[in-house]
């Protein structure tokens, strides 16, 4: 996939951000229009950590950031691994019964060379 201004691929700042964030970086291809796009999920406590450190220096705006918003409450509890206590659990179903969550925590774990922090989904 290439910038349409520039004609450079994509794929060489993408896959520094996806090695940042301790995953990598895939594509999909979309069924409906059978356009390929690039994914980044990040399922890794060490790359949950460094998102939303990110993401609250540098908030979202619009509806995303309410989205950002309610999985990172979800992902405080994993980080500081409470989220199978009774109330992580209630906060988790509680959110979800408001609609779906963008990214989702996983249980996965990686990348241990930096911080420890969980996601997955469209950035």
């Amino acid at each position: 996939m290439l910038d349409p201004k520039t004609n450079h691929s994509y794929s060489g700042v993408l896959t520094v951000i996806a090695n940042y964030l301790c995953t990598r970086l895939n594509t999909r291809i979309q069924k409906s229009t059978g356009k390929t796009y690039y994914i980044i999920e990040v399922s890794s406590l060490a790359g949950v950590v460094i998102l939303t450190d990110y993401l609250n220096s540098y908030t979202l705006l619009t509806g995303k950031l309410l989205d950002f918003l309610d999985w990172y409450k979800v992902a405080q509890h994993r980080i500081n691994k409470t989220h199978y206590t009774e109330n992580a659990l209630n906060e988790t179903a509680a959110t979800l019964a408001f609609g779906p969550l963008l990214l989702t925590p996983q249980e996965t774990f990686g990348c241990g060379q930096r911080s420890k922090g969980v996601s997955k989904g469209p950035l």
